[in-house]
């Protein structure tokens, strides 16, 4: 951990902080570490990512030695007074101790607003709004839709590959069309993950996408790294997807994109944990690298969320950031709800 005068050290993605987050999901200002004598305290500092102590996120609390702490999908260890940055081998042995009961055992009390366990890659980033029961499912958006072959066919109209060329290397992510409310139509403004576009925004590179039938150049229309997500303009039009209401446990979902690179490609799961404080939904529909920017959808082919990272590459489990965080950072949608 580096030096800072004082005893509160700020842990960010980029300077000023005084420790550095090696990881684009963490935060500019991701927490803060007060040490004082005989006591260590972490304070999350509203991050998008979150801030996890042994496999549980919280707002603020007290450290013991030992301790195993994740910025966003960054891990760390607290030893001596100190933040040590680990492995992800020793990130990953950790959330299999927590699994186990071995090592969790804070008081029920804390602030826990969801459960991510360490080494993110990519994670389902929800997007939510006020849509009935749509028109591409069944009755129940609890139940695997009548007809899936038509299903997915239509939903694939809307997703792309997005491909980002810079300094001779290329980042592949996924995006779609989605809809400024209830109704479908067409549009060209593709939302995906700020880090698929990262090295191409403001110059750095080349962006472009590919599509049902077409291949188009790309441009940025608006990108915000703290909540990971962007929006890109596209030449050719594609269908738009109408956005949900807030999910339910137990409900039906699909998971859309390009994972390593493979187009086409719609993996389906369960809405597995609704969490409301921190607008997060969490799936357990299997999510690769390179599906970072696609939707997952329920039953009536409504947008969810924006797939962003995986927790560690054993697991299945993802988690969503509500549709006014997209709305508020990087698109403008009507109507402007909260849930």
């Amino acid at each position: 951990m580096s030096e800072a005068s004082g005893d509160r050290f700020i842990i960010g993605r980029e300077a000023p902080a005084d420790v550095i987050v090696p990881s684009p999901l963490a935060s500019r200002q991701h927490a803060e570490l007060t040490v004082t004598e005989g006591c260590a305290t972490i304070h999350d500092l509203q991050s998008a990512n979150g801030t996890f102590v042994n496999g549980q996120r919280v707002d603020q609390v007290q450290l013991v030695e030992g301790d195993t702490i994740h910025f966003a999908d960054a891990p760390y260890v607290f030893s001596g007074g100190r933040l040590h940055e680990a492995s992800s081998s020793e990130g990953q042995a950790a959330q299999s101790e927590t699994a186990s009961g071995s090592r969790w055992q804070r008081p029920t009390s804390w602030v826990v607003t969801s459960i991510v366990l360490c080494a993110a890659t990519i994670v389902a980033v929800v997007v939510f709004t006020n849509v009935g029961s749509g028109s591409l499912g069944g009755p129940s958006l609890f139940d695997r839709p009548a007809g899936v072959e038509d299903f997915v066919g239509k939903v694939q109209q809307s997703v792309v590959t997005v491909h980002c060329i810079s300094d001779g290397q290329t980042a592949t992510g996924s995006g779609f069309a989605l809809a400024d409310g209830t109704e479908t139509g067409s549009a060209r403004t593709v939302i995906t993950n700020h880090h698929v576009i990262a090295d191409c925004a403001h110059g750095g590179g080349a962006l472009s996408v590919d599509g049902d039938g077409f291949t188009s150049d790309a441009a940025v229309e608006a990108d915000d790294s703290d909540s990971d997500l962007a929006s890109l303009r596209i030449d050719h039009s594609i269908p738009s997807l109408p956005r949900a209401t807030k999910p339910e446990v137990g409900m039906w979902v699909a998971a859309f994109g390009s994972p390593h690179g493979i187009a086409g490609t719609v993996t389906f799961g369960t809405a597995s944990n609704v969490l409301a404080e921190s607008q997060l939904v969490m799936t357990d529909a299997a999510i690769n690298h390179g599906n970072s920017g696609g939707p997952l959808v329920n039953a009536a082919g409504e947008v969810l969320g924006i797939n962003t990272f995986r927790i560690d590459e054993a697991s299945t489990v993802g988690f969503a950031v509500s549709w006014p965080t997209l709305c508020a950072q990087v698109i403008s949608c009507t109507p402007g709800e909260k849930w």
